[in-house]
This record gives C-alpha cells, structure tokens and sequence, in this order.
C-alpha cells in the first residue's frame, strides 16, 4: 500500500485499544480502517445486547427478518461463528 497523508501504522496494546503512529513500519492501514478495528469492540458488544431484543420483535420471519439475519451474520463474522 502506497504511504499518504492519511495512512497510520497500528500498534494494538491489549485492552488500551489502538495507537496511531504515522509512517511505521509493514503493518500500515488507513486511519479509517483503524478507527473502524478500534470501534469494533463495542458494536460487537452493542450487536450483542440488541439481539435479544430484536428476536423478541421478530414475531414472524417477515418481521425484523433482514436485520435479525444481518445482525446474527455480523455477530458470527467478528467471533468467528460463534453467537
């Protein structure tokens, strides 16, 4: 990947998150995608505690079927298939 303006190298730092450091070495990715791997917790987490309630709403699979099938694909995505 070319090296711009907008690329950081990360260094993750267990559960102190994510360290932005311009020009590092191999592992450099866009400030974005940093940005998204360091919310990525905490949607996991919010996924998880909306699914309960959106299988509650789901009556039927006509109802909320589209978000509790997107919901449970990207809760299996992150955790590697597990729900």
């Amino acid at each position: 990947m070319a090296r711009g303006k907008n690329s950081v190298s990360v260094c993750f730092s267990g559960s102190a998150g994510v360290e932005l450091v311009p020009w590092g070495n191999e592992n450099l990715i866009s400030k974005a995608d940093a940005q998204l791997i360091a919310a990525a917790p905490e949607m996991l987490e919010a996924l998880q505690l909306l699914l309960p309630t959106i299988e509650a709403l789901a009556h039927s699979p006509v109802e909320y079927g589209r978000e509790l099938t997107t919901v449970r694909a990207a809760i299996a995505k992150a955790t590697g298939g597990d729900l």
